[in-house]
């Protein structure tokens, strides 16, 4: 996450520096207008005599009122140069932080959002901009499906509260075309993002794509082309199985992937079962996947639901 922060505090930084330098200039336009920079000389004179006198005690109410009047002398004259006293002070963007990021030693919540802009720029392919799994969501589902999508989508959110901390470091997400797999994920996706951590979203055929560069590539340019999956904190590969199948590429480079890093988290659609899976990319990566100690796959029961929320409308 830091460089992802260290971006967000930078447009905090740039935020606040331009809104002083706005009220520094129309400032400076002020004090060029001789009647209202004598008129603030004055006053800034009057401030500092009272703050003096008060910190002895003495009476400084006879000066408060003079300092109000010329307060108003000079606001008046502010007004016919076409000021008001508010445009000499920053207006920034945040009210809360006052654009410095932070809150009472905490990362304020403009921070938490533009690090969460980063965070959604980086993933890219996620679908949705929904990041919590909360009973809207099954508003969409036909009725007699909600009670197994409730279930999946409690686990998902625990898994995104949990995050990086998961003893799981595979989830899968199994069910039929249309079934709302992606949809799931995107938001599980947002929900890890919300909480500060990176996530790759890519589709499988992208996937494949990235193993046949880096398959092809010199040695010493390898690393580089899948740095994109070792930097993420969570990938997210979408429709596992929609690839083409190359030889030497595809299960190998994805044998590699999801068993090189214990620490490595990360989540696959799929419209695949085991046994698809076990004719499609062998042994190796069967076992993984069904390895009970590292992975959990579920079934998003029922048929198209893109199909049947389209039906629902149809009227006969």
């Amino acid at each position: 996450m830091a460089n992802f922060k260290q971006r967000a505090l930078f447009e905090i930084k740039r935020r606040k520096l331009t809104a002083e330098r706005a009220a520094d200039e129309i400032s400076a336009k002020a004090e060029k207008d001789p009647a209202y920079s004598a008129l603030n000389g004055e006053c800034i004179a009057l401030g500092f005599k009272i703050a003096r006198l008060g910190a002895y005690n003495q009476d400084t109410s006879n000066l408060k009122a003079e300092l109000e009047k010329k307060k108003a002398a000079r606001d008046s004259r502010l007004a016919e140069l076409g000021y008001k006293p508010d445009d000499l002070l920053p207006h920034y963007t945040c009210k809360l932080c006052g654009d410095t990021g932070s809150v009472n030693g905490e990362d304020c919540k403009c921070l938490k959002e533009l690090i969460y802009s980063e965070l959604r720029e980086g993933a890219r392919g996620v679908i949705t901009d929904k990041d919590s799994f909360d009973d809207s969501m099954l508003e969409a589902i036909p009725a007699d499906l909600r009670p197994a999508y409730a279930k999946a989508y409690a686990i998902l959110a625990k898994y995104a509260a949990d995050f990086p901390d998961n003893k799981i470091s595979i989830i899968g997400l199994c069910g039929p075309v249309g079934c709302g797999k992606s949809f799931a994920a995107g938001v599980l996706a947002n929900a890890v993002m919300r909480r500060g951590y990176s996530v790759l979203f890519i589709n499988a055929v992208q996937l494949n794509n990235l193993f046949l560069r880096c398959h092809r590539a010199p040695i010493n340019e390898k690393e580089e082309i899948l740095s994109p999956l070792a930097d993420a904190d969570l990938v997210i590969v979408d429709d596992l199985g929609a690839e083409p199948y190359l030889n030497n590429v595809t299960s190998n480079y994805l044998y590699n992937l999801i068993s090189s890093d214990p620490d490595a988290r990360f989540v696959i659609t799929t419209n695949l079962d085991f046994d698809d899976i076990r004719a499609r990319y062998g042994d190796r990566v069967t076992s993984r996947l069904a390895d009970k100690e590292r992975s959990r796959f579920y079934l998003l029961k029922g048929k198209d639901l893109r199909v049947r929320s389209v039906s629902a409308r149809v009227k006969y």
